[in-house]
């Protein structure tokens, strides 16, 4: 039932409430105050009145008075009611700051931005959040210390919104130019896919198809405002006037360094940056990069065009600001680098020493995706530029993210010049995936270059399993069909390689062991026995046999293990072929042979396979 203290809010008659304050605390059917009535209504004098006996209550949504007020823009009734009610929320979680954002109540929002920001609802949505979902610059201007906060609950199937997600699912233009330099590369990914990736049952499955299909990042975020002085907040609106006005706050610099330069940059303000180059150009934030990267990264042009003058500084880790954005925005930057230098743009980056910029060019004329960690010498591997091969095989052995070399790569695009050229060093590599450039160049069908590395049959991968097993399991695979003829005639070269190789080094251990039995100072009974066993005499093996046990035990270690001294050595070494240490031994080496210091691709123990 209503009270006469309740119909007076309603109407906002003050002298009413004076006479009924003994109705205070009484609420309507709905679970209504008067004081809640009297801010939804915006009676700020009532409100006045009425604070000291009704605030804190909540209605049976959980809504307080505060948050009436703020709902409705009322800012006079906000103002008397924050103290009180300041940081209650409604039954789902909102905030009077949130539904102040959602009704785009500019001055609301300012009142209440220090005592609620950075809440979130039980959705996981912020104030900015909500005013981005009803398109409101002017508050999100207001709240942008909230950008880069996620949401966590679960509704149509996404688990990660942001702010910038909600203003592009909305087409709302201005919001997003706002959001991105804050927001970019913050994904919010469907509830049902896993962050694990599922592996092939076979060792080789996908592995050339996906790695030219890592796609690297060139993103930049500003950092949240969280307090920002007035010339900053000039520069992210892009108030020149507001801008000139401030100019003490010039070299101002955030915890993370941004200067208000670098927001001017990144929002595209191109008279703030013009008034702020001479002032704060050059300077960094804590990572090493200038308002050209965040102009860049936010495709600014022509701020980007105004700030060439930082082209050549790089950041904590080396890189100029064409290398860092180059793999994401590669048009502006090609732009850009015609702009700093009339020719084109891969040679600026080759004389600039923007080898990642390089990189990514080329990899954009020849439409490839590189992974993280490509060098230069592999994409001229990939795309078959000689000279780019030739100026950079300082990068042999070089790894990228996959552990790819440029060896695995010229196996990929049968680039049998380059291979040549890499093998001496780069042969029996292995990638993250276990393979060497071998099984690339034969699930690739490039044969050519599968006989040139025919050597890495003998290597290992981490599990111990040898390139020679994973061929022969590839080659039983019913994808593989296509492929099963020639893995089959590869495999039979491979037998017969590998034969000779054990006959020859088995016949020249023999030769050696013969020299040596027939030494002058050996028992004169050794050449009967040998002799006898030639001639097929009977038991004349059993004597040399035995004959040989007692030598050997009396011989000095001239033809034992380098290493341990006392073993006959067992185990020969690729690729060097060198037969001088036992199996023992060679299990507790480094991966160098003991004798030429050539990097040990696997082992052999001279044991002819059957067939």
């Amino acid at each position: 039932m209503e009270t006469k203290l309740i119909t007076a809010a309603k109407k906002g008659d003050p002298s009413e409430i004076q006479k009924h304050l003994d109705d205070g605390l009484r609420r309507d059917r709905s679970g209504m105050t008067a004081l809640m009535w009297a801010a939804m209504k915006g009676h700020s004098d009532c409100v006045r009145i009425l604070v000291d006996l009704e605030v804190g209550l909540q209605e049976q949504n959980g809504q307080t008075a505060l948050q009436f007020a703020a709902s409705n823009g009322h800012t006079s009734s906000v103002a008397i009611l924050l103290p009180g009610e300041a940081g209650m929320r409604r039954n789902n979680g909102e905030t009077a700051l949130m539904l102040a954002a959602q009704g785009g109540h500019t001055k609301c929002v300012s009142l209440l931005y220090e005592y609620e920001v950075g809440m979130q609802d039980e959705k996981g949505w912020t104030a900015l959040m909500h005013t981005v979902h009803w398109g409101f610059l002017s508050c999100a201007q207001i709240l942008l210390s909230e950008v880069g906060m996620i949401s966590t609950f679960e509704q149509n199937n996404e688990t990660s919104l942001t702010a910038l997600l909600l203003a592009k699912g909305k087409g709302h233009q201005r919001l997003i130019k706002l959001l991105r330099p804050y927001e970019q590369g913050l994904i919010g990914r469907p509830a049902c896919i896993s962050d694990s990736l599922i592996s092939s049952q076979h060792p080789l499955e996908g592995s050339v198809k996906q790695d030219l299909n890592t796609k690297t990042t060139g993103t930049i975020r500003l950092s949240s405002p969280k307090e920002p002085w007035p010339l900053l907040l000039a520069a992210i609106i892009g108030d020149i006037k507001q801008a000139k006005r401030n100019l003490n706050d010039i070299g101002m610099q955030t915890q993370r360094g941004e200067t208000a330069l670098m927001y001017a940059a990144a929002h595209g303000h191109l008279d703030v940056v013009k008034l702020l180059l001479t002032r704060e150009q050059g300077m960094q934030d804590v990572t090493g990069r200038t308002a050209l990267c965040y102009a860049i990264a936010n495709d600014n042009l022509k701020c980007a065009q105004c700030l060439l003058g930082e082209a050549d500084i790089r950041d904590t880790q080396g890189y100029g600001p064409f290398d860092i954005c180059a793999s994401e925005h590669i048009v502006l930057v090609k732009t850009l680098l015609q702009d700093l230098d009339k020719r084109p743009a891969v040679e600026v980056a080759l004389d600039h020493g923007y080898n990642m910029c390089v990189v990514a060019l080329v990899a954009h004329t020849f439409n490839l995706r590189v992974p993280v960690g490509c060098t230069l010498l592999m994409v001229g591997v990939l795309t078959h530029q000689m000279n780019l091969i030739e100026k950079n095989l300082i990068q042999k052995r070089v790894q990228d993210s996959r552990g790819w070399t440029a060896c695995m790569y010229a196996a990929l695009v049968n680039n049998l010049e380059a291979l040549r050229i890499l093998l001496p060093d780069e042969l029996g590599l292995i990638n993250n995936d276990g393979n060497t450039a071998l099984l690339i160049s034969l699930e690739s069908h490039n044969f050519d270059c599968a006989y040139l590395l025919v050597d890495e049959v003998f290597a290992h991968d981490a599990s111990g399993i040898s390139q020679y097993d994973r061929i022969r399991a590839l080659a039983q695979l019913d994808r593989y069909l296509e492929l099963q003829n020639n893995l089959l005639s590869y495999l039979e070269a491979l037998h017969c390689i590998a034969t000779t190789q054990l006959c020859f080094l088995t016949r020249e251990y023999l030769l050696t062991r013969l020299h040596a039995l027939l030494d002058t100072d050996t028992d004169p009974s050794l050449n009967d026995a040998i002799w006898g066993t030639l001639l097929g005499e009977d038991e004349a093996i059993t004597i040399l046999n035995d004959i040989m046990v007692k030598l050997e035990e009396e011989e000095d270690h001239e033809e034992s293990c380098v290493v341990c001294l006392s073993t006959p050595p067992e185990v020969i070494f690729l690729q060097c072929h060198h037969f001088v240490v036992c199996q023992n031994c060679a299990d507790q080496l480094d991966p160098w042979c003991p004798i030429c210091q050539a990097v040990i691709l696997g082992a052999l123990i001279p044991i002819c396979p059957s067939p």
